[in-house]
C-alpha cells in the first residue's frame, strides 16, 4: 500500500461532510493528543457498525485509487494481534489463552494457510500444526481427533500466537520475554520463601518504548505496568 484515501460523505462526530485526506507509506502512524481524533478516523476506515444500516458510516476508501469494501478491512488492535494477557497476570493464563486461539484454529479452519481467518497468523499456525502432529501423528490430525483436552496436555513452552505483523511481532516478543524472566523470577523467590523484589528486573519494555517514543516526537504510549 502506498496511498490511503478517504473521503467522508456525511458528519461523523467532530468530522464534517466531505473531509478528505490522505495518507501516503506502507506504515501509517497517527499520533495526536487526547480526543484529537484519532479513533473517530480509524472509525471510518473500519466501519465498526457496517452491518446495521442505521449506523454505517457513509465515507469512501480506496488504497492506491483503488475503492475497497468494508468487509475487505481487517482491524486488528496490538492486544488482538499478540493475544497478550496483562503482564502481572502471565503465566497459566497467558498460556491458556494461546491454547485457546490453537483450539479454535484447528477446530474451525483445521490450521489451514488458506483460510482467510489465518491469514494474519500463518507462522503461529503453521508452529501450531507442527506441534499437534508431533504429539498425536498426521492421522489423528488429518481426521480431526484431537480434543481441547489433548491440547491442554502439550507444553507449549516459548509458543506465543501473534500477528505476522512485524511491528506487533517484535513487541510482543520483548513484551513475553519480560513476562517469562518476571515469571520465573516470582517462582524463583517463593520457592525459598523470600518476598520478590521488582527492581532485579531490568526496565519494563513498556517503559523503554515509551522513552522511544517521546524521543522520536510520538504521542502514542502504553500503559505503565
Amino acid at each position: 500500500m502506498k496511498k490511503l484515501s478517504i473521503q467522508l460523505s456525511q458528519d461523523y462526530k467532530s468530522f464534517k461532510s466531505g473531509f478528505e485526506v490522505c495518507l501516503d507509506g506502507n506504515l501509517i502512524i497517527l499520533s495526536g493528543v487526547n480526543g484529537s481524533g484519532k479513533s473517530q478516523l480509524i472509525d471510518i476506515i473500519r466501519n465498526p457498525w457496517s452491518n446495521d444500516p442505521k449506523k454505517i458510516i457513509k465515507a469512501v476508501i480506496k488504497i492506491d485509487e483503488e475503492e475497497v469494501e468494508v468487509r475487505d478491512i481487517i482491524y486488528r488492535s496490538f492486544k488482538e494481534s499478540t493475544n497478550l494477557t496483562e503482564i502481572p497476570k502471565v503465566g497459566a493464563q497467558n498460556i491458556k489463552g494461546y491454547k485457546d486461539q490453537i483450539w479454535s484454529a484447528f477446530q474451525n479452519y483445521k490450521l489451514d494457510l488458506n483460510r482467510k481467518e489465518l491469514e494474519q497468523f500463518q507462522e503461529s499456525s503453521i508452529r501450531a500444526k507442527e506441534i499437534l502432529i508431533k504429539n498425536f501423528g498426521e492421522e489423528k490430525f488429518n481426521n480431526n481427533q484431537i480434543t481441547r483436552e489433548d491440547i491442554d496436555d502439550i507444553d507449549f513452552a516459548d509458543f506465543m500466537w501473534k500477528s505476522d505483523d512485524p511491528f506487533t511481532s517484535i513487541i510482543g516478543d520483548l513484551f513475553l520475554a519480560y513476562a517469562i524472566k518476571s515469571q520465573n523470577k516470582r517462582l524463583e523467590y517463593s520457592s525459598i520463601d523470600k518476598s520478590f523484589d521488582s527492581s532485579l528486573l531490568d526496565t519494563p519494555p513498556w517503559i523503554q518504548l515509551n522513552n522511544l517514543f517521546s524521543k522520536l516526537g510520538l504521542e502514542y504510549r502504553f500503559k505503565e505496568g
